[in-house]
């Protein structure tokens, strides 16, 4: 299995310049820790002993719970308001964005995710403990038809 890192930066970057434009950030990318997060997230991939690749919302998952982990955002010097929540919240956009781009079913238009769910989950994943598997299994819900 190889995990595609053009992947996650293409969609990260997406993510953080949405956020730049919504909270009036500026924000870094550290380029070495999202190197680092593409090998972590197809670690834990690969820990599933799937006879395929994954699916895109476990793929969702994992590399979610990996920036949320590791990182990889940062305010720039110039920056005049600060998140404390960056990463977590850039994580969540990068998987529901890996969920839209590259989804299973391209029949389905994908999902939104309300924003009720989307500060929650953003807190959860800044205060408690969570795993690759449990931000995978989240992604399956928000991308399964029920």
């Amino acid at each position: 299995m190889h995990f595609e890192f053009e992947l996650t930066q293409e969609v990260l970057s997406d993510a953080a310049t949405l956020c730049e434009r919504v909270y009036g950030l500026s924000l870094t990318i550290d380029r070495d820790v999202l190197r680092e997060i593409s090998e972590q997230a197809e670690g834990t991939l690969f820990q599933l002993n799937m006879s395929t690749l994954p699916n895109v919302a476990k793929v969702a998952g994992h590399v979610a719970f990996w920036i949320r982990k590791l990182k990889p955002i940062a305010h720039a010097p110039d920056s005049t308001h600060k998140m404390l929540t960056i990463n977590e919240i850039v994580g969540i956009l990068v998987g529901v964005g890996i969920c839209q781009k590259y989804f299973d079913d391209q029949t389905r238009k994908g999902f939104r995710l309300p924003k009720r769910i989307m500060l929650d989950w953003v807190m959860s994943l800044r205060t408690h403990s969570h795993s690759p598997h449990s931000c995978a299994i989240t992604f399956e819900f928000l991308a399964s038809d029920s």
